[in-house]
């Protein structure tokens, strides 16, 4: 069986942050510092080699459609999902059209965050996949989230190489974390 370089399912039974989840509910993203990331799950990835280099949180009301986005400046890396609810919901990938112009320009979120924003006309659907498990994602290329009739929790943890700092792509981090995937 050919893996997906999309999203990949983990078997993780570790909850990653020790804050309650009632108060990521507040705000669409909210960025969770450091001291609300649970250490055994800081210890685990260390374990690996792995280094959290930044958590957000993502909640969704029921029959939302993200924009179609790229994370920070585009390329190969993941992240780990958590998801919570949200049964149904779907996360979408896309490949940019060899007709399209040239990437719209980097826009930033309520929280500070960089992105790239595309229109629908600008990309083709290569993948989508229901976020049932903890999943590791590719966020370097155009992406986007649509939800059904549940609300939606998504706890996203950026990963680095513990040396190196680098963002890890989806071929190391899949290495890394081989014996945790479904």
């Amino acid at each position: 069986m050919v893996m997906s370089d999309y999203c990949v399912y983990l078997n993780l039974n570790i909850n990653p942050v020790i804050i309650n989840h009632d108060e990521l509910k507040k705000n669409y993203q909210t960025p969770i510092a450091t001291k609300s990331i649970n250490p055994d799950f800081i210890n685990f990835l260390k374990n690996l080699g792995i280094i959290i280099r930044y958590v957000e949180s993502f909640y969704s009301v029921p029959y939302a459609k993200q924009g179609i986005h790229t994370d920070c400046m585009g390329g190969d890396y993941v992240k780990i999902n958590f998801i919570y609810g949200g049964a149904g919901s779907q996360m979408h990938w896309y490949k940019v059209k060899e007709t399209s112009p040239t990437p719209p320009v980097v826009a930033k979120t309520l929280i500070n965050t960089e992105y790239i924003p595309w229109k629908a006309d600008m990309v083709d659907l290569v993948e989508s996949s229901p976020l049932s498990y903890p999943s590791l994602v590719q966020a370097g290329c155009p992406h986007n989230v649509t939800t059904t009739n549940e609300d939606r929790l998504c706890i996203t943890v950026v990963l680095s190489d513990l040396i190196t700092k680098e963002r890890l792509t989806m071929a190391e981090a899949k290495l890394r974390l081989q014996e945790f995937i479904i």
